[in-house]
């Protein structure tokens, strides 16, 4: 891979395994079975990999003789120097192959540079945006009843739908994929830790998923759609020692949601509000009888009556009685 982003491109067709070593060629056949991870090391960078024939030493006289070349040239010159970290060597063997690249032909004009950028590079193609990353395959699992593979020792999720189903890991330094029948089903970040899940939501079933979304923000949240006393209600519902016990009572507002309609929760939950009762059951009670549109239509009939000081509202009956002043009394002696 450095020799493609050092020449600034990748072949076609590539002959890297001259001798069919076993780290890359599996099986030497006609239709040569190679590893899979040099599989997709040629297919991110979009070449053919052509190895030599079995007990064919002369096709690969050519790569042998570059060896010995390159052996002659660079690590015999540095036989006698002692170098103290690999940057060190890098830069000393970089120095001496620009040498050898530019050392002219015995028996022909030009230097393998000059060959290399006049036939070669020219046929290249153009290298992919992202380097390959080098990438492990873990072993064919079936996937269990909760929708999780192991992975590493941690478990990751896949859709629910492939439950019982044979799936294979491409683990990464810094992601896991999760492939089934050759196509790519699921992603995760890596992570290490033993016997913890990660868990996409979009893997979940309809009902893991809904169980998994009950929350006092998303309760909150749901509340602030339909309205402000609504949201009164179900912050006095989670208002409790602990906020999952107040879950049972929100799932059963939004089901009175559905039944009877926002609009109409949100006129229940005014009345509640009014009457300080922000319970479960003072709103199944108002939605069941209508009595929140009945009290709504009395006051608005009650505010539009014509203002009279003998035509007394509910706020004559709340308030405390005032001492009557002494011209009062006298007015109501001369009456006498």
């Amino acid at each position: 891979m450095p020799s493609f982003y050092r020449t600034g491109a990748n072949p076609d067709l590539c002959n890297k395994a001259p001798d069919n070593l076993k780290a890359a060629v599996i099986k030497a056949a006609a239709i040569p079975y190679l590893n899979r991870t040099y599989r997709d090391f040629a297919a991110h960078y979009d070449f053919g990999i052509l190895p030599a024939r079995k007990r064919r030493p002369q096709d690969k006289a050519k790569a042998e003789q570059g060896v010995q070349h390159l052996q002659r040239w660079i690590l015999a010159r540095l036989r006698h120097r002692q170098f103290f970290s690999l940057e060190e060597l890098n830069q000393a063997v970089q120095e001496l192959l620009e040498d050898v690249n530019q050392r002219p032909f015995r028996k022909m004009p030009g230097s393998r540079k000059s060959r290399f950028e006049e036939f070669d590079k020219p046929a290249l193609l153009p290298l992919p945006a992202q380097r390959y990353e080098w990438a492990e395959w873990c072993a064919e699992q079936k996937v269990g009843p909760d929708y999780h593979v192991l992975v590493k020792g941690h478990w990751y999720s896949v859709p629910h739908q492939l439950v019982r189903e044979r799936v294979e890991a491409r683990v990464t330094a810094h992601s896991v994929e999760i492939f089934h029948q050759a196509c790519r089903v699921a992603v995760h970040p890596r992570d290490d830790t033993p016997g913890l899940p990660s868990t996409d939501r979009n893997h979940m079933t309809p009902d893991h998923r809904s169980y998994a979304e009950r929350t006092p923000e998303n309760y909150l949240s749901w509340a602030d759609k339909v309205g402000p006393h609504t949201v009164a209600i179900v912050e006095k519902l989670l208002a409790v020692k602990a906020a999952v016990l107040g879950f049972s009572a929100c799932d059963q507002l939004r089901k009175l949601a559905r039944q009877y309609g926002e609009s109409e929760l949100e006129q229940a939950a005014q009345r509640a509000v009014q009457i300080q009762s922000l319970t479960l059951k003072s709103i199944r009670s108002l939605l069941s009888t209508g009595r929140h549109r009945h009290e709504l239509n009395m006051q608005q009939r009650q505010g539009s009556l014509p203002l009279h000081h003998n035509v007394r509202g509910a706020n004559y009956y709340n308030s405390t009685p005032e001492s009557p002043t002494p011209q009062e009394d006298e007015e109501d002696g001369d009456v006498a």
